[in-house]
C-alpha cells in the first residue's frame, strides 16, 4: 500500500521504519514461496487424479450393475433412469434417453416430471417477487408515516 502523500505545510512525526533483509535472506523467502507452492499444487493433483479414479471405477461398475437391475429390479432401474434424466441438461437427458437400457415408455413421465418441477420454480419465483412486492410497499407505507408524523411535530 503506497504512503499517502504529505501535505507541504505538514512534517512526518519520525521517519518510517524500514525492513531491511539481505539477499541471502530473500532467496530463502523465495524458496520458501515456491516450495509451499509446489507442494500445494502436487496436493490438488493428487486429489483431482483420485476423484477421477474414483468416478472411471464407478462407470465400470455402473454397466455392470445395471444389467444386474435389468434382471433383478426393473422398478429400481425406472427410478434410476428416471432421476438421472431428470437431473441432466436437456442434451445429457437426449443421451441417457439413447441409452439401450432406458424404458421407452419412461420418455413421457421424465417430461411431466420436468414439468413438474418448472411450474414449482416459476411458483416459488413469482412468491418470490409478491414478497418483495409487499416488503416494498411495506416500506414506502412506513415512510409516508414517517413523514406524516414529522409533518405533525412541526
Amino acid at each position: 500500500m503506497a504512503a499517502l502523500p504529505i501535505p507541504p505545510l505538514m512534517k512526518p512525526r519520525r521517519k518510517p521504519a524500514t525492513l531491511m533483509i539481505s539477499e541471502a535472506q530473500q532467496a530463502a523467502m523465495i524458496r520458501i514461496a515456491t516450495t509451499s507452492l509446489n507442494k500445494g499444487t502436487k496436493i490438488g493433483v493428487k486429489a483431482d487424479k483420485t476423484e477421477r479414479d474414483a468416478r472411471a471405477a464407478i462407470a465400470d461398475a455402473l454397466t455392470d450393475w445395471l444389467d444386474w437391475m435389468n434382471s433383478e429390479d426393473a422398478a429400481v432401474l425406472r427410478s434410476f433412469f428416471l432421476q438421472i434424466a431428470v437431473l441432466a441438461s436437456a442434451s445429457g437427458r437426449n443421451k441417457i434417453i439413447k441409452h439401450s437400457m432406458f424404458p421407452k415408455d419412461l420418455i413421457v413421465e421424465v417430461e411431466e416430471h420436468l414439468e413438474l418441477m418448472k411450474a414449482a420454480a416459476e411458483a416459488a419465483k413469482a412468491e418470490a417477487e409478491a414478497e418483495a412486492a409487499l416488503k416494498a410497499a411495506a416500506g414506502v407505507a412506513a415512510t409516508e408515516a414517517d413523514v406524516a408524523a414529522a409533518t405533525e411535530l412541526k
